[in-house]
C-alpha cells in the first residue's frame, strides 16, 4: 500500500514538474514579447514609472500573505473554520494594506517628483485586495499537487494582460497601458484560482484571529526573509529613480528584466530537482558534498552558457528585442550579466540551507547583504546608471568571501578555492566562445537578426565543443542520471 502511494505521489510530481516547466517558459515567452512589443509603442519613462509602481506593489504583497501560503503547505489536516479563517483574515489584510498605500501615495508622489503616482499607485495597488480572492485556493491547488490547472490558469491570465496591454499601447494609453495590463493579469488570474478551489474547499462565513496564529507563527521568520532579501534587490530601482530619473530607472529596469529572465527558467529546476536529493543526504555530509559539487558544475555551466552568451550577444539581442533606440541598454545588460552570473552561482549552497535546515544562517547572511548593497547603488547614483551597475559588481565580488565563509565553509567544510572551482573552470571554458563572438559582432555588418544568429551559433557551437573535450565525464554521468541509471 505504501509502495503504490509513493508510485502515485512521484507520478504527480513529475507530471506537476512538467507543468510547471511549461508554464515557466510560456509565461517568460509572454513576458518577452510583451516587452519587445511594448517599448516601440511607449516611452522610456513610462517603463520607468512602472518599475517603480512594481517596487511599491511587490513590497506592500510580501505583508499580504504573512507566510501564510508557506504555512498551509506545510500544515496537514486543517480544518474548515481554519481555512476559512485565514481566507477572510487575508482578505481583511488586502484592504488594510491598500488603504495604507493609498494614504502614502501623496509621499511616495512627492519623493519621486512625479505628479502621476497620486492616480497610478493606486489604480496598480487594486492588484492587492484582488489577489487575496483567489490567493489562498491557488495554495490549495499547489498543495494537492493540481500543478495542470496552475499552471493553464497562469498561462491564460498571462496571454489576456498581453492582449491588453497591447491593444491599449497601440492606442497611445501610455503607461496605463501597462498598469491595466497588470490588473488585467492578477485579477483574471484569481478568480479562475477562486472558484476552481472554492468547491474543493468551500468557505464560510467564520473569522477567528485565534485560529490564525499557528500559521502565522510559522510563516514569520520566511516574511522577515523574504522583505529584507526584497528590499536588497529592489534598492536599485527606488534609488536610480529618486536619483537619475524615470527615464534612467526605465532604461535600467529593461536591462535588469531582461537579464533576470534566464535565473526564472534556470532556478526553479535545479531547486526543485536538488533540493529534495540534499534533504535525504543531509545526515551523509560525504554524499552530499559529491552531489553538491556536481549540482554546483552543473548550474555553473548552465549559468555559464546563458550569461556569458548574454554578455557576448548583448549588442545585437538588444538592437533586435528592445530596437535601436534603447542601444544605450547593453553595456548595462553585459556588466549585469557578469553581476547575476556571479550572484546565481551561490544558489546551490541556499539549497544545502534548507536541506540541512540551517535557514537561519540565509536570514542573517540576508541582513548583512541588506546592509552593504545599497551603499554600493548609492554610492554609483551620484554618478549614472552604468556606475551602479559597475558598483553592484564590485559589491559582489567583495562579498564572495564572507559569503563563503558564512555558508560554505559552515555547512560542508569546503575550502574558498574548492568552492569556485567550477567558477574558474566556466569562465575559463568561456572565454574563447565569448572572444569569437565579440570579435564576429564588431566587424559583420549585417542586420541585428542575422548578425545575432550568426553569431550566437559561434558561440554555441564553440562552448559546446570546449565543454565537450574538458567535461566529456561530466555530461556523460549528467545524461545517465537524466536517464535514471547509475
Amino acid at each position: 500500500m505504501e509502495k503504490k502511494f509513493l508510485s502515485e505521489l512521484n507520478k504527480q510530481a513529475v507530471s506537476g514538474m512538467k507543468w510547471m516547466a511549461i508554464s515557466t517558459l510560456v509565461l517568460v515567452i509572454t513576458q518577452m514579447i510583451s516587452t519587445a512589443i511594448l517599448v516601440r509603442l511607449l516611452e522610456k519613462s513610462d517603463f520607468g514609472i512602472m518599475a517603480i509602481l512594481m517596487v511599491v506593489k511587490g513590497f506592500a504583497d510580501l505583508f499580504m500573505d504573512f507566510g501564510i501560503t508557506t504555512a498551509i503547505l506545510h500544515k496537514q489536516n486543517i480544518s474548515k473554520n481554519q481555512y476559512s479563517s485565514l481566507y477572510w483574515f487575508n482578505m481583511l489584510i488586502g484592504f488594510v494594506i491598500y488603504g495604507l498605500i493609498y494614504l502614502s501615495t501623496p509621499t511616495i508622489s512627492r519623493f519621486y517628483g512625479q505628479e502621476e503616482l497620486i492616480k497610478l499607485i493606486p489604480l496598480m495597488c487594486l492588484a492587492i485586495p484582488f489577489s487575496s480572492i483567489g490567493r489562498q485556493q491557488k495554495t490549495f491547488l499547489q498543495k494537492e499537487l493540481h500543478f495542470k490547472q496552475i499552471a493553464v490558469t497562469d498561462i491564460v491570465s498571462a496571454f489576456l494582460g498581453l492582449c491588453t496591454a497591447v491593444c491599449l499601447a497601440y492606442n497611445h494609453w501610455g503607461v496605463y497601458a501597462l498598469v491595466i495590463s497588470n490588473l488585467v493579469r492578477y485579477t483574471a488570474g484569481n478568480i479562475i484560482f477562486f472558484f476552481l478551489g472554492i468547491w474543493r474547499m468551500p468557505i464560510i462565513l467564520h473569522l477567528s484571529l485565534v485560529e490564525t496564529l499557528p500559521f502565522l507563527k510559522i510563516g514569520g521568520y520566511h516574511t522577515v526573509s523574504q522583505i529584507v532579501n526584497y528590499f536588497t534587490t529592489s534598492f536599485d530601482v527606488l534609488i536610480i529613480g529618486k536619483m537619475l530619473g524615470t527615464d534612467s530607472v526605465g532604461i535600467y529596469n529593461l536591462a535588469k528584466d531582461l537579464v533576470l529572465k534566464p535565473a526564472a527558467l534556470i532556478a526553479p529546476i535545479t531547486s526543485k530537482v536538488a533540493t529534495p536529493i540534499f534533504s535525504k543526504l543531509q545526515n551523509d555530509k560525504e554524499k552530499l558534498k559529491k552531489n553538491f559539487f556536481f549540482v554546483q558544475k552543473l548550474v555553473s555551466n548552465l549559468n555559464g552558457l546563458v550569461y556569458l552568451g548574454l554578455f557576448a550577444l548583448a549588442n545585437p539581442f538588444v538592437s533586435l528585442y528592445y530596437g535601436n533606440s534603447y542601444h544605450e541598454c547593453v553595456h548595462l545588460v553585459q556588466i549585469l550579466a557578469l553581476y547575476y552570473f556571479l550572484r546565481q552561482y551561490g544558489d546551490s549552497i541556499g539549497m544545502i540551507c534548507i536541506a540541512k535546515g540551517r535557514t537561519d544562517i540565509d536570514m542573517w547572511w540576508n541582513l548583512i547583504v541588506v546592509c552593504i548593497t545599497p551603499f554600493f547603488v548609492l554610492l554609483g547614483s551620484l554618478y549614472s546608471i552604468q556606475i551602479v551597475t559597475l558598483a553592484l559588481l564590485l559589491g559582489q565580488l567583495l562579498l564572495s568571501y564572507p559569503g563563503w565563509y558564512m555558508y560554505t565553509k559552515k555547512l560542508l567544510g569546503i575550502p574558498f578555492l574548492k568552492y569556485y572551482e567550477s567558477f574558474f573552470c566556466t569562465v575559463l571554458i568561456f572565454i574563447l566562445p565569448i572572444v569569437v563572438s565579440l570579435v564576429l559582432i564588431y566587424f559583420l555588418s549585417f542586420p541585428a537578426l542575422f548578425t545575432f544568429l550568426i553569431s550566437g551559433f559561434l558561440f554555441t557551437a564553440t562552448a559546446f565543443f570546449i565543454l565537450w573535450i574538458f567535461e566529456r565525464t561530466f555530461i556523460r554521468n549528467l545524461l545517465l542520471t537524466m536517464k535514471g541509471e547509475e
